[in-house]
């Protein structure tokens, strides 16, 4: 039998587990877990709740990669370690939800949200890429000045763009 996803029914200790009372929610399945050498609450959601689970998650997935991409644009950029790390969690918590979905996997509106997601990926991909080559530049000029300021030329080789002396 499919619950929607609720609290597990605990006795006033706290434990897991409690006898139901009439009318409770039925407890959470517990299952070994290798994380936190512990059990984690194992929740089978119907499928309507787990389309709508995934939905919400591509729904913040989308904020934070427009978020990013926008000050990309905007080159308003504060964070990038910030971004990485809610992208990692939308794609995490993206993994864990769509493995509930089964039959719902097929859903048209999921498939066409799927599509946009990967639009969004791509433009924040070459906002991220254009944002890497103007970083390396500005890199690349500040290597060269500092080693122009350290050296003296003595040691360099100078390539002309007339070629070598003659003789």
């Amino acid at each position: 039998m499919l619950y929607e996803p609720r609290l597990p029914i605990t006795d006033q200790a706290g434990r897991v587990g409690a006898e139901p009372r009439l009318g409770a929610t039925p407890p959470i399945q517990l299952a070994a877990s290798p994380f936190a050498g512990g059990a984690r609450p194992v929740v089978m959601l119907s499928p309507n709740a787990a389309l709508a689970a995934v939905l919400l998650t591509v729904d913040r997935i989308e904020q934070v990669i427009d978020q990013e991409t926008e000050q990309l644009r905007r080159q308003k950029v504060t964070d990038l370690r910030e971004f990485s790390h809610r992208k990692s969690q939308g794609l995490l918590e993206l993994s864990r939800t769509m493995r509930g979905l089964g039959e719902a996997a097929r859903d048209q509106g999921l498939q066409d949200r799927l599509a946009q997601l990967r639009v969004k990926i791509e433009r924040n991909l070459a906002a991220l890429s254009m944002h890497l080559a103007a970083v390396q530049e500005v890199s690349s000029i500040i290597a060269r000045a500092i080693h122009d300021a350290e050296s003296d030329g003595t040691y360099s080789v100078s390539f002309s763009v007339e070629g070598p002396p003659s003789c």
